[in-house]
């Protein structure tokens, strides 16, 4: 079994941060990694990117990445063609579509989960 821990994500290679302070509303599209620790309402286009959500962000969005590890709470429905994590007080309700699926104890997830990949 594959090891997670948030320190993974202190140790990655963040490209963009949208700060605590800022509520986007709209769409959002990138291809490498981001970092939101507002507000954001819209849809989420990242099938090439790692999108983290912070511990006190909030995400209301349908989104599409390759790679979601989420601290903070998301409202709607993920495509993930890599991995998801859903780490201890996070919080998804919607439906999943992913290969890899992690979440740690204390993480919330309420929806419809499908696993893609090979047995």
């Amino acid at each position: 079994m594959a090891k997670h821990h948030s320190t993974d994500i202190l140790n990655s290679n963040i490209e963009t941060v949208l700060a605590s302070d800022i509520n986007f509303k709209g769409k959002l599209k990138f291809r490498k990694s981001l970092k939101i620790n507002g507000n954001l309402d819209g849809e989420i286009d990242a099938s090439e990117g790692h999108l983290i959500i912070g511990e006190n962000a909030h995400v209301k969005a349908n989104i599409i990445a390759s790679r979601l590890s989420n601290y903070g709470k998301i409202n709607g429905n993920v495509d993930i063609s890599y991995s998801l994590e859903i780490y201890n007080k996070a919080m998804l309700k919607g439906d999943i579509k992913t290969n890899e699926f992690f979440i740690q104890k204390g993480g919330y997830f309420n929806g419809k989960c499908e696993m893609n990949g090979e047995w």
